[in-house]
């Protein structure tokens, strides 16, 4: 995410605005970051990141949930973001870890705590990385679009 940390923020931005620097939100900074570290990920929407993530992620509890890698994905029903610090070593993810996001400014990189403070109580899940994280198929996307305009 750190080459992504001077595009500005646009909240309509979508993938192609995103990859050429032109503009990001929370969604095409996450897709972006994960492209980045090789993963196969589609152009897609918000829309279609909840619908496919959403229930495929676990409740977050703070201090109890385990890191299981090197990168976690973070959401709520209209944020996502990637844990990128455990700053306490503990291998739990806490309040005090790093997250970088896109939170209607530019990406940055802040603590858990910094973010619910501004955003207030939020519904966290989570997705590692490494090995559950996985972008939909071309396929899968095209069911998407059909569930959404149907």
């Amino acid at each position: 995410m750190k080459t992504l940390r001077n595009v500005p923020y646009r909240l309509y931005a979508r993938q192609p605005d995103t990859a050429a620097g032109t503009g990001l939100n929370c969604f095409t900074a996450v897709i972006e970051a994960l492209r980045k570290a090789g993963r196969s990920c589609p152009d897609m929407n918000i829309h279609q990141g909840l619908a496919f993530w959403w229930p495929r992620a676990q409740r977050l509890q703070l201090g109890q949930t385990p890191i299981a890698g090197q990168d976690v994905l973070l959401l709520t029903r209209s944020h996502f973001m990637l844990l990128r610090a455990d700053r306490n070593a503990n291998q739990r993810i806490d309040a005090d870890d790093l997250i970088a996001h896109a939170y209607y400014r530019r990406v940055e990189i802040n603590t858990i705590n910094d973010w619910l403070h501004e955003a207030g109580p939020q519904n966290l899940r989570y997705l590692p990385v490494d090995d559950s994280f996985l972008c939909p198929s071309a396929s899968a996307l095209r069911q998407l679009k059909r569930s959404r305009s149907g």
